[in-house]
């Protein structure tokens, strides 16, 4: 064989699996939805469509209360480690203090957005709740991070 022919054959093969894998990944996903929080909790209580507009009006202002509050706790933290080298104990006590009146803040919201929303809930809906406060930690807890490896 010649040098023109195999390369003509390999251009052959690469172009055909290149369409094979294009095809596959076009007409097959494979990966799950991944649902958000909203999702799942309008899917888990039976959500009709008016519900569902009043849910979505109390996570936008549930949004907005907890970003402002976030931007304290950031401003918090922000002066607590500016000032390291400079504060007292005092000083950094009320630094401390005034991160934890946020952070509690914080799960106050959350917790009253959850009374909310159970507020929104008919009375056949109400167990559906009852079985969906037990998830919510896991629910709204921040992933996990992967581990590092271990180094041996």
């Amino acid at each position: 064989m010649n040098k023109v022919k195999i390369l003509v054959i390999a251009v052959v093969i690469l172009l055909a699996s290149n369409v094979f894998f294009l095809v596959k990944m076009l007409s097959h996903d494979d990966k799950p939805e991944r649902k958000t929080p909203k999702d799942m909790i309008i899917q888990k209580l039976n959500f009709d469509d008016k519900q569902i507009k009043e849910y979505e009006a109390l996570i936008d202002a549930h949004r907005s209360k907890i970003g402002a509050l976030d931007k304290q706790i950031i401003d918090a933290k922000l002066e607590l480690y500016m000032n390291m080298d400079d504060a007292n104990d005092q000083t950094r006590g009320e630094d401390f203090e005034a991160l934890t009146t946020y952070l509690l803040e914080v799960e106050k919201l959350h917790y009253q957005h959850f009374l909310d929303i159970k507020k929104l809930c008919r009375p056949d809906q109400i167990s559906q709740f009852e079985e969906l406060s037990l998830e919510l930690p896991q629910l709204f807890s921040p992933p996990k991070a992967p581990r590092p490896p271990r180094r041996e």
